[in-house]
């Protein structure tokens, strides 16, 4: 199978470019739409703007994509958890499903090469070296994103950079090797999810680049209506415990 051929515009930085690599092998896996935005209003009429990175609208599904080199942490920004949240709370009658894709690449240091590294050689050297791909719902990354365990996580609160909950590489190899266990570390009930292992297909191109196969861990919940309903009860009782400070 070949995947759509793409080009940057002028300006792209690395990071854009890692995310429309992998927004165009995730839409490959899974169809839908790239960035389609979504509008949510709030009780108050205040109107949230969402972007997910792949829009699947039949079934309500969303996917946000993540890539990360090795060594590194994934960053989950308490803007793009927030949208997460008012995306899955109170954009539809129906609770949509949405998924964060995970991807671990194999190239380091990219960011400092943005400038020094061309189209061709960027889709190459990642369709060689992609480690591995999980697939989490969004109500198991919030509890990473709570922090609920200390030894794979941590907090970035500042002012040069968006504030952020991060899980550390460890921590995410443990998700692909050890999946239940790594739940049960982070409070969430490994009985309550499904986990599937595949391999991706040994036949995809890129930009005329194969890529090379890698394994895949895909989490889903047993009962979404549950997940939800248990988000709801965490969202609500943040609310109490601001209404009496």
């Amino acid at each position: 199978m070949a995947l759509p051929c793409f080009s940057f515009y002028t300006g792209y930085g690395m990071r854009a470019r890692l995310g429309k690599y992998f927004e165009i092998l995730s839409q490959g896996i899974y169809g839908g739409n790239i960035k389609e935005l979504q509008k949510v209003n709030e009780s108050s009429g205040k109107v949230i703007l969402v972007e997910p990175d792949i829009t699947l609208k039949p079934k309500k599904y969303f996917k946000e994509i993540k890539s990360v080199s090795p060594g590194e942490c994934l960053k989950l920004t308490d803007e793009q958890i927030s949208k997460c949240m008012a995306l899955q709370l109170k954009s539809f009658d129906k609770f949509p499903n949405i998924d964060f894709e995970i991807f671990r690449h194999g190239v380091r240091k990219l960011v400092k090469r943005y400038n020094k590294i061309n189209l061709l050689e960027l889709v190459n050297e990642i369709s060689n070296t992609i480690q591995f791909m999980i697939s989490l719902p969004f109500s198991v990354i919030y509890k990473i994103y709570l922090g609920k365990c200390e030894k794979y996580t941590s907090r970035y609160n500042g002012l040069k950079w968006d504030n952020m909950t991060r899980l550390n590489s460890s921590g995410l190899n443990n998700f692909l090797l050890y999946p239940a266990k790594t739940f049960e570390e982070f409070e969430i009930n490994p009985s309550n999810f499904i986990f599937s292992k595949f391999r991706f297909s040994e036949n995809v191109t890129m930009n005329f680049h194969k890529v090379s196969s890698f394994p895949i861990l895909i989490v889903r919940e047993k009962d979404h209506l549950s997940e939800i309903k248990n988000l709801e009860s965490i969202m609500q009782g943040k609310d109490k415990g601001k209404n009496s400070i």
